[in-house]
Order: C-alpha cells, then structure tokens, then sequence
C-alpha cells in the first residue's frame, strides 16, 4: 500500500514536469499536491504548479520540483541553494488492541495516556520522517525544506477476532530536496528559510 501511494504521487507530479518541459519551463514552483476520492472507491492524485523559465544560459538539465512559492524560492537562491526535486515520507503502522490496550481504555477514568496508541503515532512519524530524508537524498539533495506533516488515525473491526479492533496510523511528510550551488553574501532583509541538512557517512 506504501509502494502504491509512492507511485501515484510520483506519476502526477511527473505529469507535471512533462507539462513543464513541453511549455519551455525549467522548473515548477509552488507545487501542491491533492488527494481526493474518486469514483468505485479509488483516489485521485493531482500535481499543481506554475511552470518558471531562467533567463541565464545555465539551465537544469531536466526541471525541478518544489513546495516553495515565488518569495521564498527566490530567499533559497540567495541563499546557495536550488531545489532539486519533491520528496515524500511515507509510513503505515497497524496496531491490534490487544487485552492490556483494551483495558486501559475500558478502565480509564479521566484523561488518561493509552500507551499502546502513542507508540503506534510515534512509529508512524519517525518512519516517514526517515523515509523522507532518505528520498530527498536519493535526489541528490544536501539538504530539505519541509512543507507539510499529516497524520490521520482510522479504526477497523479485526478481520481474526471480530469483536475486537486493529487501529491504523498514516504518516506522511512533504518537502522540498534541495543542492547547495556555492556561496553567496547573505541577502538584506529577511533571512533564509530554515534548512534540515542531511547527515551523510563519509
């Protein structure tokens, strides 16, 4: 299921970069990525951007992708950085409530922590968080600008014991891999984005 949710996001957004390339682009900007339902129970996946074009003879070989809007792409090239391409972090954690969840629910009185769900929460996060540094480096990217953090949470009747539950968590993270190019002054006003640097073994 992680594999599949990998390949949809990956097919729109090349969609988008042959789009791009076909306008004379070599970027897009701004890119959003929707996801909705669809007819027979499936989910659309779909890739929005604008397509940006540099004036210079210095020009990326194929276009890039990212989350950023005019302002703040124009922050990440004062900077030293250009971005390379989208990067996801994807992660799906299921956890069967077994007899000490289901009690500790039951025989809660007040607020009280459900051990069990947090460390299905926790597993999910730090998996796509992995996942996402691992993709954005795939890219050859020496650093990532995260755009966005979701998580949902959804319950279903266990298919072995039918009176009992299997809780899913679904994490997934979005961001911008980024190259550094070279050293410049830094900019007047505002500063640059704030950066995650990917640790590498050397």
């Amino acid at each position: 299921m992680v594999r599949t949710m990998y390949r949809a996001r990956r097919l729109a957004l090349s969609r988008a970069v042959a789009e791009c390339g076909a306008l004379g682009g070599d970027g897009i900007v701004g890119v959003e990525l929707q996801v909705g339902g669809f007819s027979a129970g499936s989910m659309e996946f779909t890739a929005l951007g604008t397509a940006v074009r540099a004036r210079s003879r210095i020009r990326p070989r194929t276009p890039f992708t990212s989350h950023l809007g005019g302002q703040d792409f124009a922050k990440l090239l004062h900077a030293g950085w250009v971005p390379a391409q989208l990067a996801f972090g994807i992660a799906l954690a299921t956890r069967h409530d077994d007899w000490r969840t289901s009690f500790r629910i039951l025989g809660a009185t007040g607020n009280q922590e459900v051990d069990g769900y947090t460390q299905l929460i926790g597993h999910a996060r730090r998996d796509a968080r992995k996942q996402l540094v691992l993709d954005a480096a795939k890219h050859g990217g020496d650093g990532l600008v995260v755009d966005d953090m979701e998580l949902s949470v959804s319950e279903s009747e266990c298919p072995t014991y039918g009176s009992t539950r299997d809780l899913s968590a679904e994490a997934v993270f979005v961001g911008t891999s980024i190259v550094r190019f070279g050293r410049s002054a830094r900019p007047a006003g505002t500063g640059p984005l704030t950066i995650m640097r990917l640790e590498r073994e050397h």
